[in-house]
């Protein structure tokens, strides 16, 4: 049989054995690569070792290629994009992922309550894009039973998001939780856990979140912690505050008897670079080391991406969003906007005081009026569009784009990041957001192959090993993921195969719609889904499930 023809294995299912030949197999586990053969049947790896002949398999030839498992990307915005973007799955595969979680940062399509849900989904568009032509979801258990009915390109799990959960129960209100509304808080959360969610985001710096008090968090999580799935923070502040929020995340993940999974673990604000890190490292080697059960995760670039909104302190938030942008559209509203964001704000991180307008760039608008703004930073648009200034710019553009503006934020030091890429507890993400299709940040196409083309191959940050460990074994012990993440006799058949010179992103801020390149081979339930450096088209991955205990 030719090497690599996957004809007979079409037309067979997955009966059809496959044999990987010869390549230097990195199991995900972060020990030495081995040059080992893979045999693969019926999903699942059969067995690992040296195989002279396999009858009836298909062969391919990994001879002088990496050989990994595929890649788990725990940090994506897709929620809507895998019921609504025909092209899910290219840059992914183009990059090794093969299975990616959904539901960060508190953000997560479901549960919602029908009366907040424009709102909700309003304020998610810049990050998970349009939501698909339906009412939406009540609850958790309703996402998911749609996400199993979908032809998927990859395998697909779901966090449930606190923000999420809050609007639901009482949409974006400031007010504190009542008696009853806590309860019928905990009752979505324990419902979305019973049903598979593979942990619980939470999204502090945002609103409704911000607004909450530890204890609030404390009680509305207690019930969770039977279900012994981590905690997922995306912390209240990661400047000035960083290790403030720290202490306050694991204060409530210790409480709530949860693990902690500290989301895009980073500090910003150029007064903190190369200061702050080091201090907040120390603090959790401290809890670590008393026992509380905390890891982070991190994305290879200086930028962030986010919504224009977030960078509107929250005493201007107050209100629904219609409010909000009601308030923004008078001059007094736009007066107000400028004066507070010349302030400190405690419990909220003041990004505009803390990198400046010129290293804020927007990424994503919906009306065509402001279409070349996209790409331009604040003082850019400013000058272009002849506004006032660029707390104005910001203004005109939350209010002509109905809230709905994404931004980058280069916010960050190359030297910080990769201080936390060497974290042997850090995993790898992309934190990519779907809500810019045009102009998006570059590591929703790039940030897996970045990792090995910058970190590994050019600068020997991280070994080949130590890079495949935090791309797939590490992600898969944290969030449960036991059939992945390892290539090990009898593991679900996810590999990838790929010649380690040529694996690399393409990706820029400035040219950012690129796919990676040097992916060979991709497998899912060992069936080629990328084949030839190129996707096949194939949509039959899995919606996934977590299990109790």
């Amino acid at each position: 049989m030719p090497e690599a023809c996957w004809c007979e294995e079409q037309e067979t299912g997955n009966k059809m054995k496959t044999v990987i030949l010869g390549g230097t197999v990195y199991d995900g586990s972060g020990g030495p690569p081995v040059e080992q053969d893979i045999l693969v049947e019926n999903g699942r790896i059969l067995d690992v070792g040296r195989f002279s002949y396999i009858e009836d398999a298909v062969r391919i030839n990994a001879a002088g290629k990496a050989v990994t498992p595929g890649f788990i990307d725990a940090h994506r915005h897709g929620d809507f994009a895998v019921f609504t973007d025909k092209g899910l799955g290219e840059a992914e595969l183009a990059q090794g992922i093969t299975t990616m979680l959904v539901g960060n940062c508190g953000m997560s399509a479901a549960p919602t309550g029908r009366a907040f849900r424009k709102q909700w989904y309003d304020f998610l568009e810049p990050c998970l894009g349009k939501p698909p032509g339906t009412e939406g979801w009540d609850t958790f258990p309703q996402y998911l039973d749609q996400l199993e009915k979908t032809d998927l390109p990859l395998n697909v799990g779901a966090l449930v998001g606190l923000g999420s959960v809050k609007t639901a129960v009482k949409g974006f209100s400031p007010e504190k939780w009542t008696e009853e509304e806590m309860k019928a808080g905990q009752k979505l959360v324990t419902e979305a856990l019973e049903a598979g969610a593979w942990g619980i985001s939470c999204g502090i710096m945002y609103v409704p979140e911000c607004y909450w008090s530890s204890k609030e968090y404390i009680e509305l999580l207690r019930p969770a912690a039977v279900y012994k799935r981590p905690l997922c923070c995306h912390l209240r502040g990661e400047g000035d505050g960083l290790e403030a929020a720290v202490e306050e995340t694991a204060g409530i993940a210790l409480e709530a008897g949860l693990a902690l999974h500290i989301s895009h673990f980073k500090v910003t604000g150029r007064k903190n670079w190369k200061k702050t890190l080091p201090r907040v490292i120390e603090k959790i080697r401290r809890y670590r080391e008393e026992g509380q059960d905390i890891t982070v995760d991190f994305y290879p670039y200086t930028g962030g991406s986010t919504t224009l909104l977030t960078l509107v302190p929250p005493c201007c938030q107050e209100g629904d969003m219609r409010a909000v942008l009601n308030r923004l559209s008078a001059k007094e509203g736009v007066r107000r906007l400028r004066k507070e964001l010349l302030k400190d704000h405690p419990g909220w991180e003041n990004m505009v005081k803390a990198i400046g307008w010129e290293r804020v760039i927007i990424s994503s608008v919906v009306t065509e009026k402001n279409r070349e703004a996209q790409g331009l930073t604040l003082p850019q648009i400013c000058e272009r569009y002849g506004d006032e200034d660029e707390a104005a710019s910001m203004a005109r553009l939350l209010v002509e784009e109905e809230g709905k503006a994404g931004i980058i934020v280069m916010s960050m030091d190359p030297e910080d990041v990769e201080t936390a890429a060497k974290l042997p507890y850090g995993s790898v993400i992309s934190d990519a957001l779907y809500g810019a299709p045009d102009f998006p940040h570059p590591r929703l196409y790039g940030a897996f192959a970045r990792v090995w083309s910058e970190y590994v191959m050019k600068q020997g940050i991280l070994s080949p090993q130590e890079a495949v460990y935090k791309m797939s074994g590490l992600p898969a012990g944290r969030f449960g993921l036991e059939d992945r993440g390892l290539i090990q006799k009898g593991r679900r058949a996810d590999i990838n195969v790929f010649d380690p010179e040529r694996f690399c992103d393409t990706a820029t801020f400035t040219c950012p719609v690129r796919l990676a390149e040097g992916m060979d081979t991709v497998l899912i339930d060992g069936q080629a889904v990328w084949e030839n450096s190129r996707w096949t088209g194939r949509r039959q991955a899995n919606a996934l499930r977590a299990g109790k205990g």
